[in-house]
């Protein structure tokens, strides 16, 4: 909001012309805005021009303009062939390409094999890689919250997410950064149920052979398809409509 004096009263009190948005408010509000200078008349004052400070950069999350970010994929245009890797909801599942497993099996060998420091700072949205103590063993991750008993993690690579503690959290080298993600988080248009969430995972399951059509693609920080996903020949998202 910008205020630019018009005059001063006796009492020192600022009879001002009021910006917002480079729009005089009191010429859009009219009556409702009470007037006490009677000789008042809008003016013309220009919106103050922003910096690139005052800007952030188009798509990007508030605070992650310097976070170093891995690189998605995205599939065709037209019905792609997939499996799930992990489903957690009709909002948020992941998928990948059959040809993707012997480059996974190779990354996670030089995932295992990394050996690099803590990471000193992990905020939403870093890179890192996580030792799972659920499956005992170290992957590629990016953090996306930080609780009470550690940080959760994102395996990029496949999908689901754990709290890991932050001695559990390290640094990931270059060539482990970008390297494309295997896995393509999607998810389905509107807003769902519980009930439309529980149908969900009794109809997708982990590796399950799916159909997914990119509808479109959010391309802030993580790389999402919205889609339409078809299972054992059954529209996902027209099934689970009829439990809401």
């Amino acid at each position: 909001m910008t205020v630019t004096p018009h005059s001063w009263s006796e009492g020192d009190k600022c009879e001002a012309v009021v910006m917002l948005g480079g729009t005089c408010l009191k010429s859009v509000m009219g009556e409702l805005v009470k007037n006490t200078d009677p000789e008042w008349v809008p003016q013309e004052v220009a919106a103050p021009e922003a910096t690139a400070a005052d800007t952030p950069a188009a798509d990007t999350p508030p605070g992650t303009a310097d976070i170093p970010q891995y690189t998605y994929q995205k599939l065709g245009d037209g019905p792609s062939e997939l499996y799930v890797s992990h489903p957690n909801g009709p909002d948020d599942f992941s998928v990948q390409k059959e040809e993707w497993g012997d480059v996974l099996e190779t990354l996670q060998e030089q995932v295992r094999s990394a050996e690099t420091p803590v990471l000193a700072t992990p905020v939403p949205g870093a890179p890192c890689l996580a030792w799972s103590t659920e499956m005992e063993d170290k992957y590629r991750a990016e953090v996306v919250s930080v609780v009470n008993d550690g940080f959760v993690v994102r395996y990029v690579d496949y999908g689901n997410q754990e709290t890991v503690a932050a001695a559990n959290i390290f640094t990931v080298p270059d060539s482990l950064l970008t390297a494309p993600v295997l896995a393509v988080p999607c998810s389905l248009p509107g807003s769902w149920s519980k009930a439309a969430f529980d149908s969900f995972l009794e109809l997708v399951l982990a590796e399950s052979a799916v159909t997914v059509t990119p509808i479109s693609w959010s391309e802030s920080g993580r790389l999402i398809c919205m889609c339409k996903l078809e299972c054992n020949g059954a529209d996902i998202a027209t099934t689970i409509s009829a439990a809401q």
